[in-house]
């Protein structure tokens, strides 16, 4: 992953496939708290194989400039606490994005 900016507190890093297993993890510490929020999945997408395709994807889409989908960690510190994402990137006079983001329980 490329750290892409830091704070006093926070580094942020543009999420590839080198963090599958670090997202996995968030997304499994997380996935009760989650579940009153985002849609519901199987148990199969909770792999490391299905989180190395997703962020595969996201990579992808970083390239083409579609997608900016960052992770925020603690400085010093490992575990994933938050991520936040552009997506559908439109460039041009009207210039658009959408943004998601998650924010892991405290």
């Amino acid at each position: 992953m490329h750290k892409l900016f830091e704070t006093e507190r926070l580094n942020a890093f543009i999420m590839d496939d080198t963090g599958a297993k670090q997202l996995l993890a968030y997304e499994m510490e997380n996935k009760e708290a989650f579940a009153q929020f985002s849609i519901a999945h199987k148990d199969s997408h909770y792999t490391l194989a299905n989180f190395l395709n997703i962020c595969e994807k996201q990579a992808l889409l970083y390239e083409q400039r579609r997608k900016l989908p960052l992770v925020f960690v603690k400085k010093n510190s490992w575990p994933i606490i938050a991520t936040v994402s552009l997506n559908e990137i439109v460039y041009g006079a009207f210039r658009s994005s959408f943004i998601g983001y998650s924010v892991g329980k405290a």
